[in-house]
């Protein structure tokens, strides 16, 4: 998962090299990120990145994004789904109330989401 920034639209505001600017930009949207992102164990906060790409013609873009597998379900939420354990396991092993719970399997609710790249994005943005 991840959102582009690109410089295009920003050259007519700067009439130079928009690598430093864009690479200054990524930065803060990843920052912003961060800050806002769930934590449960840390691994969300912790595979948040930027990086800086061109393409041919030198258009200087930002890319930043989340390693995770998961982060898409986070940013944009789910629906409601059916958990079940990985084979070879048969049953879900979880804290419950009155200790550990086994089940076959758990009806999840399904969850909002947390837009925090896009929420982040579009404070900086907004700043320019």
């Amino acid at each position: 998962m991840y959102i582009r920034v690109s410089a295009s639209a920003l050259r007519r505001v700067f009439a130079r090299d928009m690598g430093p600017f864009m690479l200054l930009l990524g930065n803060r949207i990843n920052n912003g990120a961060t800050r806002r992102c769930n934590v449960d164990t840390g691994r969300l906060r912790a595979a948040m990145y930027y990086e800086l790409t061109r393409n041919v013609d030198f258009d200087a873009a930002v890319r930043i994004g989340n390693h995770t597998t998961y982060a898409r379900w986070v940013h944009d939420g789910t629906g409601p789904h059916i958990i079940r354990p990985n084979p070879p396991r048969k049953f879900l092993r979880f804290p419950g109330r009155g200790g550990i719970v086994f089940a076959r399997q758990v009806n999840h609710p399904g969850y909002a989401g947390n837009p925090f790249l896009l929420d982040a994005a579009r404070e900086e943005l907004a700043r320019l």
